[in-house]
């Protein structure tokens, strides 16, 4: 039920009262007409379920009826705060469509004066568009013609990485093993070492059988560098990032070792297994930089090359974004006018609508002006009203509930009590 805790506590007590006047009625009934009226527990509870029901059904109508009521005298109110507020809004919108009405002439003499620049740029972009696309095209010619020269190393190169990939740890497990390795693998690692840049001994020769052999530096070096676990990985790298520092004095103190008739990956195969492969990737690399010395010129012209191409692709770029730049300039600017075409009528037709709204508004407002003043009578009589359905409920579903044994005389006294 729709009640404060303090009209609640009323509610109760008036109730009990009512209740507890019924007994005391009842005896008298009995003593004067020998009559017998029953209020029991169970009339009470009748009484209380009545009471609920017809409160809840007569508030909901009462407040349904407010409601209505009320809510008109909002929509009047409202529409009469529109109509102010409308009026300050059509002021304020002709105030703008002037100044947009401005705007607009003044816009529309600026994209005439860019549109005639745009155009001129546009053809100005044209033509360094079309210089620069044929000094691309020349330097990509050039292009062409140094890569095609620099494959004849890319076989060398193969070989060195395949040769590289034949050998395992367990081939460099096996050759530290050896208290004594052959030769021709002890000049293989120095040949190695050359390569690497790694100290050596003394240049020197020895007589074995009968011909001059060069004096190996295994104890020296080269038994060092089979031991190292990550000799593979450093002659990869190598010959990935190092092979074109190769000098000329590298390749003068490595013909002693690739002149010898052994020096073959045939006879060290014999001589050591997959170890062999070392042999083929010193060759392979001495190769590689002879084709290199050749094609070095080649090389730095396409170096240069490639950046002439870069350059040319990256003003080309620049040109073709200035020209994008020009187009969408003019494209803005039309795109612009036609925004601010579209926003002018806009406020036009803004402007319209708020005045035909603001003269139907002030029509209802006349119109209703005698309802205003009915309406607020009734709300203010609905709100005595939901006020007193408290009390109002409250007796008359007693006199339903307990009044009806008794004849007119104890009815009327028993209205007359509670009523007080």
């Amino acid at each position: 039920m729709a009640t404060d805790e303090k009209h609640k506590k009323s509610l109760v007590e008036l109730m009990a009262e009512i209740h507890s006047l019924m007994l005391e009625k009842s005896e008298e009934y009995l003593t004067r007409y020998r009559r017998s009226v029953y209020s029991t527990p169970k009339s009470y509870l009748g009484f209380i379920d009545s009471y609920t029901s017809v409160y809840k059904k007569k508030f909901d109508e009462l407040n349904e009826e407010a409601s209505k009521i009320n809510k008109g005298l909002q929509k009047l109110h409202q529409a009469g705060e529109d109509v102010r507020v409308m009026r300050t809004q059509l002021q304020e919108k002709e105030v703008l469509l002037q100044n947009k009405r401005k705007e607009t002439d003044a816009l529309v003499r600026e994209i005439e004066i860019r549109t005639a620049e745009a155009e001129k740029k546009r053809m100005e972009v044209e033509i360094v568009k079309e210089t620069v696309a044929r000094d691309a095209a020349i330097v990509a010619e050039g292009e062409a013609e140094a890569k095609k020269d620099l494959e004849a190393a890319e076989p060398a190169l193969l070989e060195a990485i395949e040769s590289l990939n034949s050998i395992t740890a367990n081939d460099f497990t096996t050759l530290k093993k050896l208290a004594n390795p052959p030769a021709l693998i002890k000049r293989i690692f120095d040949a190695v070492s050359v390569l690497l840049h790694r100290p050596l001994q003394p240049p020197g020769a020895e007589e074995v059988k009968g011909a001059l052999w060069i004096t190996d530096s295994w104890e020296f070096s080269g038994r060092q560098l089979a031991s190292d676990s990550g000799t593979l990985d450093n002659l990869r790298s190598f010959g990935e990032n190092q092979k074109d520092y190769i000098n000329e004095e590298t390749c003068e103190l490595l013909l002693p070792y690739l002149w010898m008739e052994d020096f073959t990956q045939e006879r060290a195969r014999k001589a050591s297994g997959n170890i062999a492969g070392l042999c083929t990737w010193v060759r392979s690399m001495y190769k590689y930089i002879n084709i290199a010395k050749i094609v070095a010129p080649k090389r730095e012209k396409l170096r240069i090359a490639t950046i002439k191409l870069r350059v040319a692709n990256k003003k080309k770029e620049e040109q073709e974004e200035e020209l994008a730049r020009v187009t969408a300039e003019v494209e803005r600017y039309n795109q612009q006018l036609a925004e601010e075409n579209a926003k002018k009528q806009a406020l036009e037709d803004d402007a319209t609508r708020t005045k035909q709204r603001m003269d139907s508004a002030n029509g209802l407002i006349d119109a209703l002006s005698g309802e205003r003043e009915r309406w607020t009578r009734q709300s203010n009589d609905f709100k005595s009203l939901i006020e007193r359905l408290i009390g109002d409920v409250a007796l008359s579903c007693a006199f339903i509930s307990y009044c009806g044994p008794f004849n007119s005389e104890f009815r009327h006294q028993l209205c007359t009590k509670t009523s007080t």
